[in-house]
């Protein structure tokens, strides 16, 4: 099976992390969003230093790591940009239905 290989490019000090595998692009960056929205997270607290890149494709029954179409996905400011959560105070309570009946309406 071919599994999707990641990595986390840190600008600020040029440097890799260590790789990570997922199945599809938009799994791992939904994976990368999660830690930009992280405000614990470094991700989160230097936006402008980090970009997800996918790296290759890992083939668990050859050990075959094969890095054609490595390209950078997604910079972690466009994460923050995009997904900016909105302030609790603009939710409006939905009105809960007592029956069915009532739902019916």
């Amino acid at each position: 099976m071919k599994l999707n290989l990641y990595s986390i490019f840190d600008k600020a000090v040029e440097s890799f992390n260590a790789p990570f595998y997922m199945h599809t692009d938009k799994e791992a960056i939904r994976a990368f969003n999660a830690e930009c929205m992280n405000p614990e997270s470094k991700i989160a607290q230097h936006p402008v230093d980090f970009e997800l890149h996918m790296l290759g494709t890992f083939d668990n029954q050859t050990s075959v790591i094969d890095q054609t179409g490595a390209r950078r996905l997604v910079f972690a400011l466009e994460c923050k940009q995009v997904y900016k959560p909105f302030p609790a105070k603009d939710v409006q309570p939905m009105e809960m239905v007592q029956s069915s009946e009532e739902y019916a309406k």
